[in-house]
């Protein structure tokens, strides 16, 4: 019987799901909750597995791991990227690579706009100043008639624009094929990438992480902001230059920053970012809702079925089909 392994089910999605009861009747089904110890580790888990549902991004499949794992014939990931994936080795080695976009757009919207109201009305620190026994006295400011600047404008940038608009807010966007009329549509007024740095009170980024974006918002970028705005990152940790935005912050050059990504997940212990008051800190938990996680459990075992009862299945990487084959 076909061997699969569901790694990094952190959130044991899995476990009880009627998909991978599916799974179940058509093959050997492991289910790892925790993350290995250490590469062998994993390598010995996944000794014999065919098939790896691979969870997010939390495992990186490096070459010279892939290399290491001559059973495996399918990554099917939950999620829309591979940006853990050496996708060139993958192909080489004839391993399929399939996603899984699911619907977490709303799920990472949500999370924006509450970042954006616990950062103007202070509502973690006055949560953990009352319970140290205090009682705030102070005034704080309202969303309603601040700018807010949306850097990229897809299913998540257009939901985010909606509810700040329902807030309100002004909302002005950039994105690299974002055009006028596509802005006015949804009522967003686009404008050019620093002059919505100088403008918004707040800046929430919503791109992918791509060769364009890696880096985006730079030491200068971050510079061009206003010392009363946040910056907002529930995309991709690299798209902003993390140091140079702790720098901002702790200088007092920008008002603060709510981050739901970093440069290292989890966040390391002494990260400077543990000791700035005014950056709200989540745990990478944007997307992590029941309502989404659902369609990304069913496209993943999908695609597994799809492959083991050899039915057609969008693979990330189709040049891998030309050196794959099953025995």
């Amino acid at each position: 019987m076909v061997r699969i392994a569901v790694i990094d089910d952190l959130h044991r999605a899995f476990r009880e799901s009627p998909p991978a009861g599916r799974l179940r009747e058509v093959a050997e089904v492991a289910i790892y909750e925790v993350p290995f110890p250490s590469e062998d580790a994993l390598v010995n888990a996944l000794r014999g597995v065919e098939i790896v549902i691979a969870n997010r991004e939390r495992t990186h499949f490096s070459a010279e791991l892939l290399a290491r794992l001559p059973d495996v014939r399918l990554i099917s990931n939950t999620g829309s990227h591979f940006y853990h994936v050496d996708v060139d080795a993958a192909t080489r080695r004839g391993i399929l690579l399939a996603n899984a976009p699911g619907g977490s757009s709303p799920s990472v919207a949500e999370l924006t706009i509450a970042f954006v109201i616990c950062l103007v009305r202070r509502v973690p620190q006055n949560d953990a100043a009352i319970r140290a026994g205090q009682w705030p006295v102070e005034l704080f400011g309202s969303v309603q008639g601040k700018t807010l600047g949306i850097l990229a404008m897809g299913k998540i940038g257009t939901r985010v624009a909606v509810a700040a608009r329902a807030l309100e807010m002004e909302v002005v966007a950039w994105g690299p094929t974002l055009t006028d009329d596509r802005a006015a549509r949804s009522g967003v007024r686009r404008v050019e990438l620093d002059d919505l740095m100088r403008a918004a009170d707040f800046v929430s980024i919503h791109l992918p992480l791509t060769d364009l974006s890696q880096g985006l918002v730079s030491r200068e970028r971050i510079g061009l902001m206003k010392p009363s705005a946040f910056l907002i990152n529930t995309a991709r940790a690299a798209i902003t230059d993390e140091p140079a935005l702790i720098e901002a912050v702790s200088e007092g050059r920008i008002a603060g920053a709510a981050l739901d990504v970093f440069m290292e997940e989890p966040l390391p212990l002494d990260s400077p970012l543990r000791r700035l008051a005014n950056v709200l800190l989540s745990p990478h938990a944007g997307w992590t809702t029941r309502e989404s996680y659902g369609p990304w459990i069913e496209m993943a075992v999908e695609n597994a079925l799809a492959y083991l009862s050899g039915n057609p299945i969008r693979v990330h990487n189709p040049a891998a089909r030309a050196a794959f084959a099953r025995e």
